[in-house]
């Protein structure tokens, strides 16, 4: 089902540069205004494109979607991206975090370039 994705209250690390993120604030991986909801037995999640998936579950009234990729920029980069909250009304208000780290670097990630942001999801 496709449902309608509001960002807000998006705050970001100053002078850093993102692979996915709302709008256009991704380099790779933008992720937009709509989206497909799916809800199986097992599963929950967000469908952005075919390659951008948020998957998790729905335990009674709170949702908890995640998504991990990679990404190339000197060097191979892994991001983690949460969204996660209450639903309420058939409407999902959670948060957004989005977080990086070298892959050479895994064992002392700085974690210096993060978004923050308030997401809503208008659900069937």
């Amino acid at each position: 089902v496709l449902v309608q994705v509001e960002w807000t209250d998006v705050t970001r690390t100053a002078g850093c540069f993102f692979f996915s993120g709302p709008g256009e604030l991704g380099r790779d991986d933008q992720l937009g205004s709509t989206a497909r909801w799916y809800q199986s037995a097992h599963e929950v999640g967000l469908v952005f494109s075919p390659r951008i998936i948020f998957r998790g579950a729905r335990t009674d009234d709170q949702v908890a979607l995640s998504r991990r990729s990679s990404h190339d920029s000197g060097g191979k980069w892994d991001v983690e991206e949460q969204i996660g909250g209450p639903i309420e009304g058939g409407v999902l208000r959670g948060r957004y975090h989005y977080s990086e780290c070298e892959t050479r670097r895994r064992q002392s990630c700085p974690g210096q370039c993060v978004i923050d942001a308030t997401v809503t999801v208008a659900l069937p």
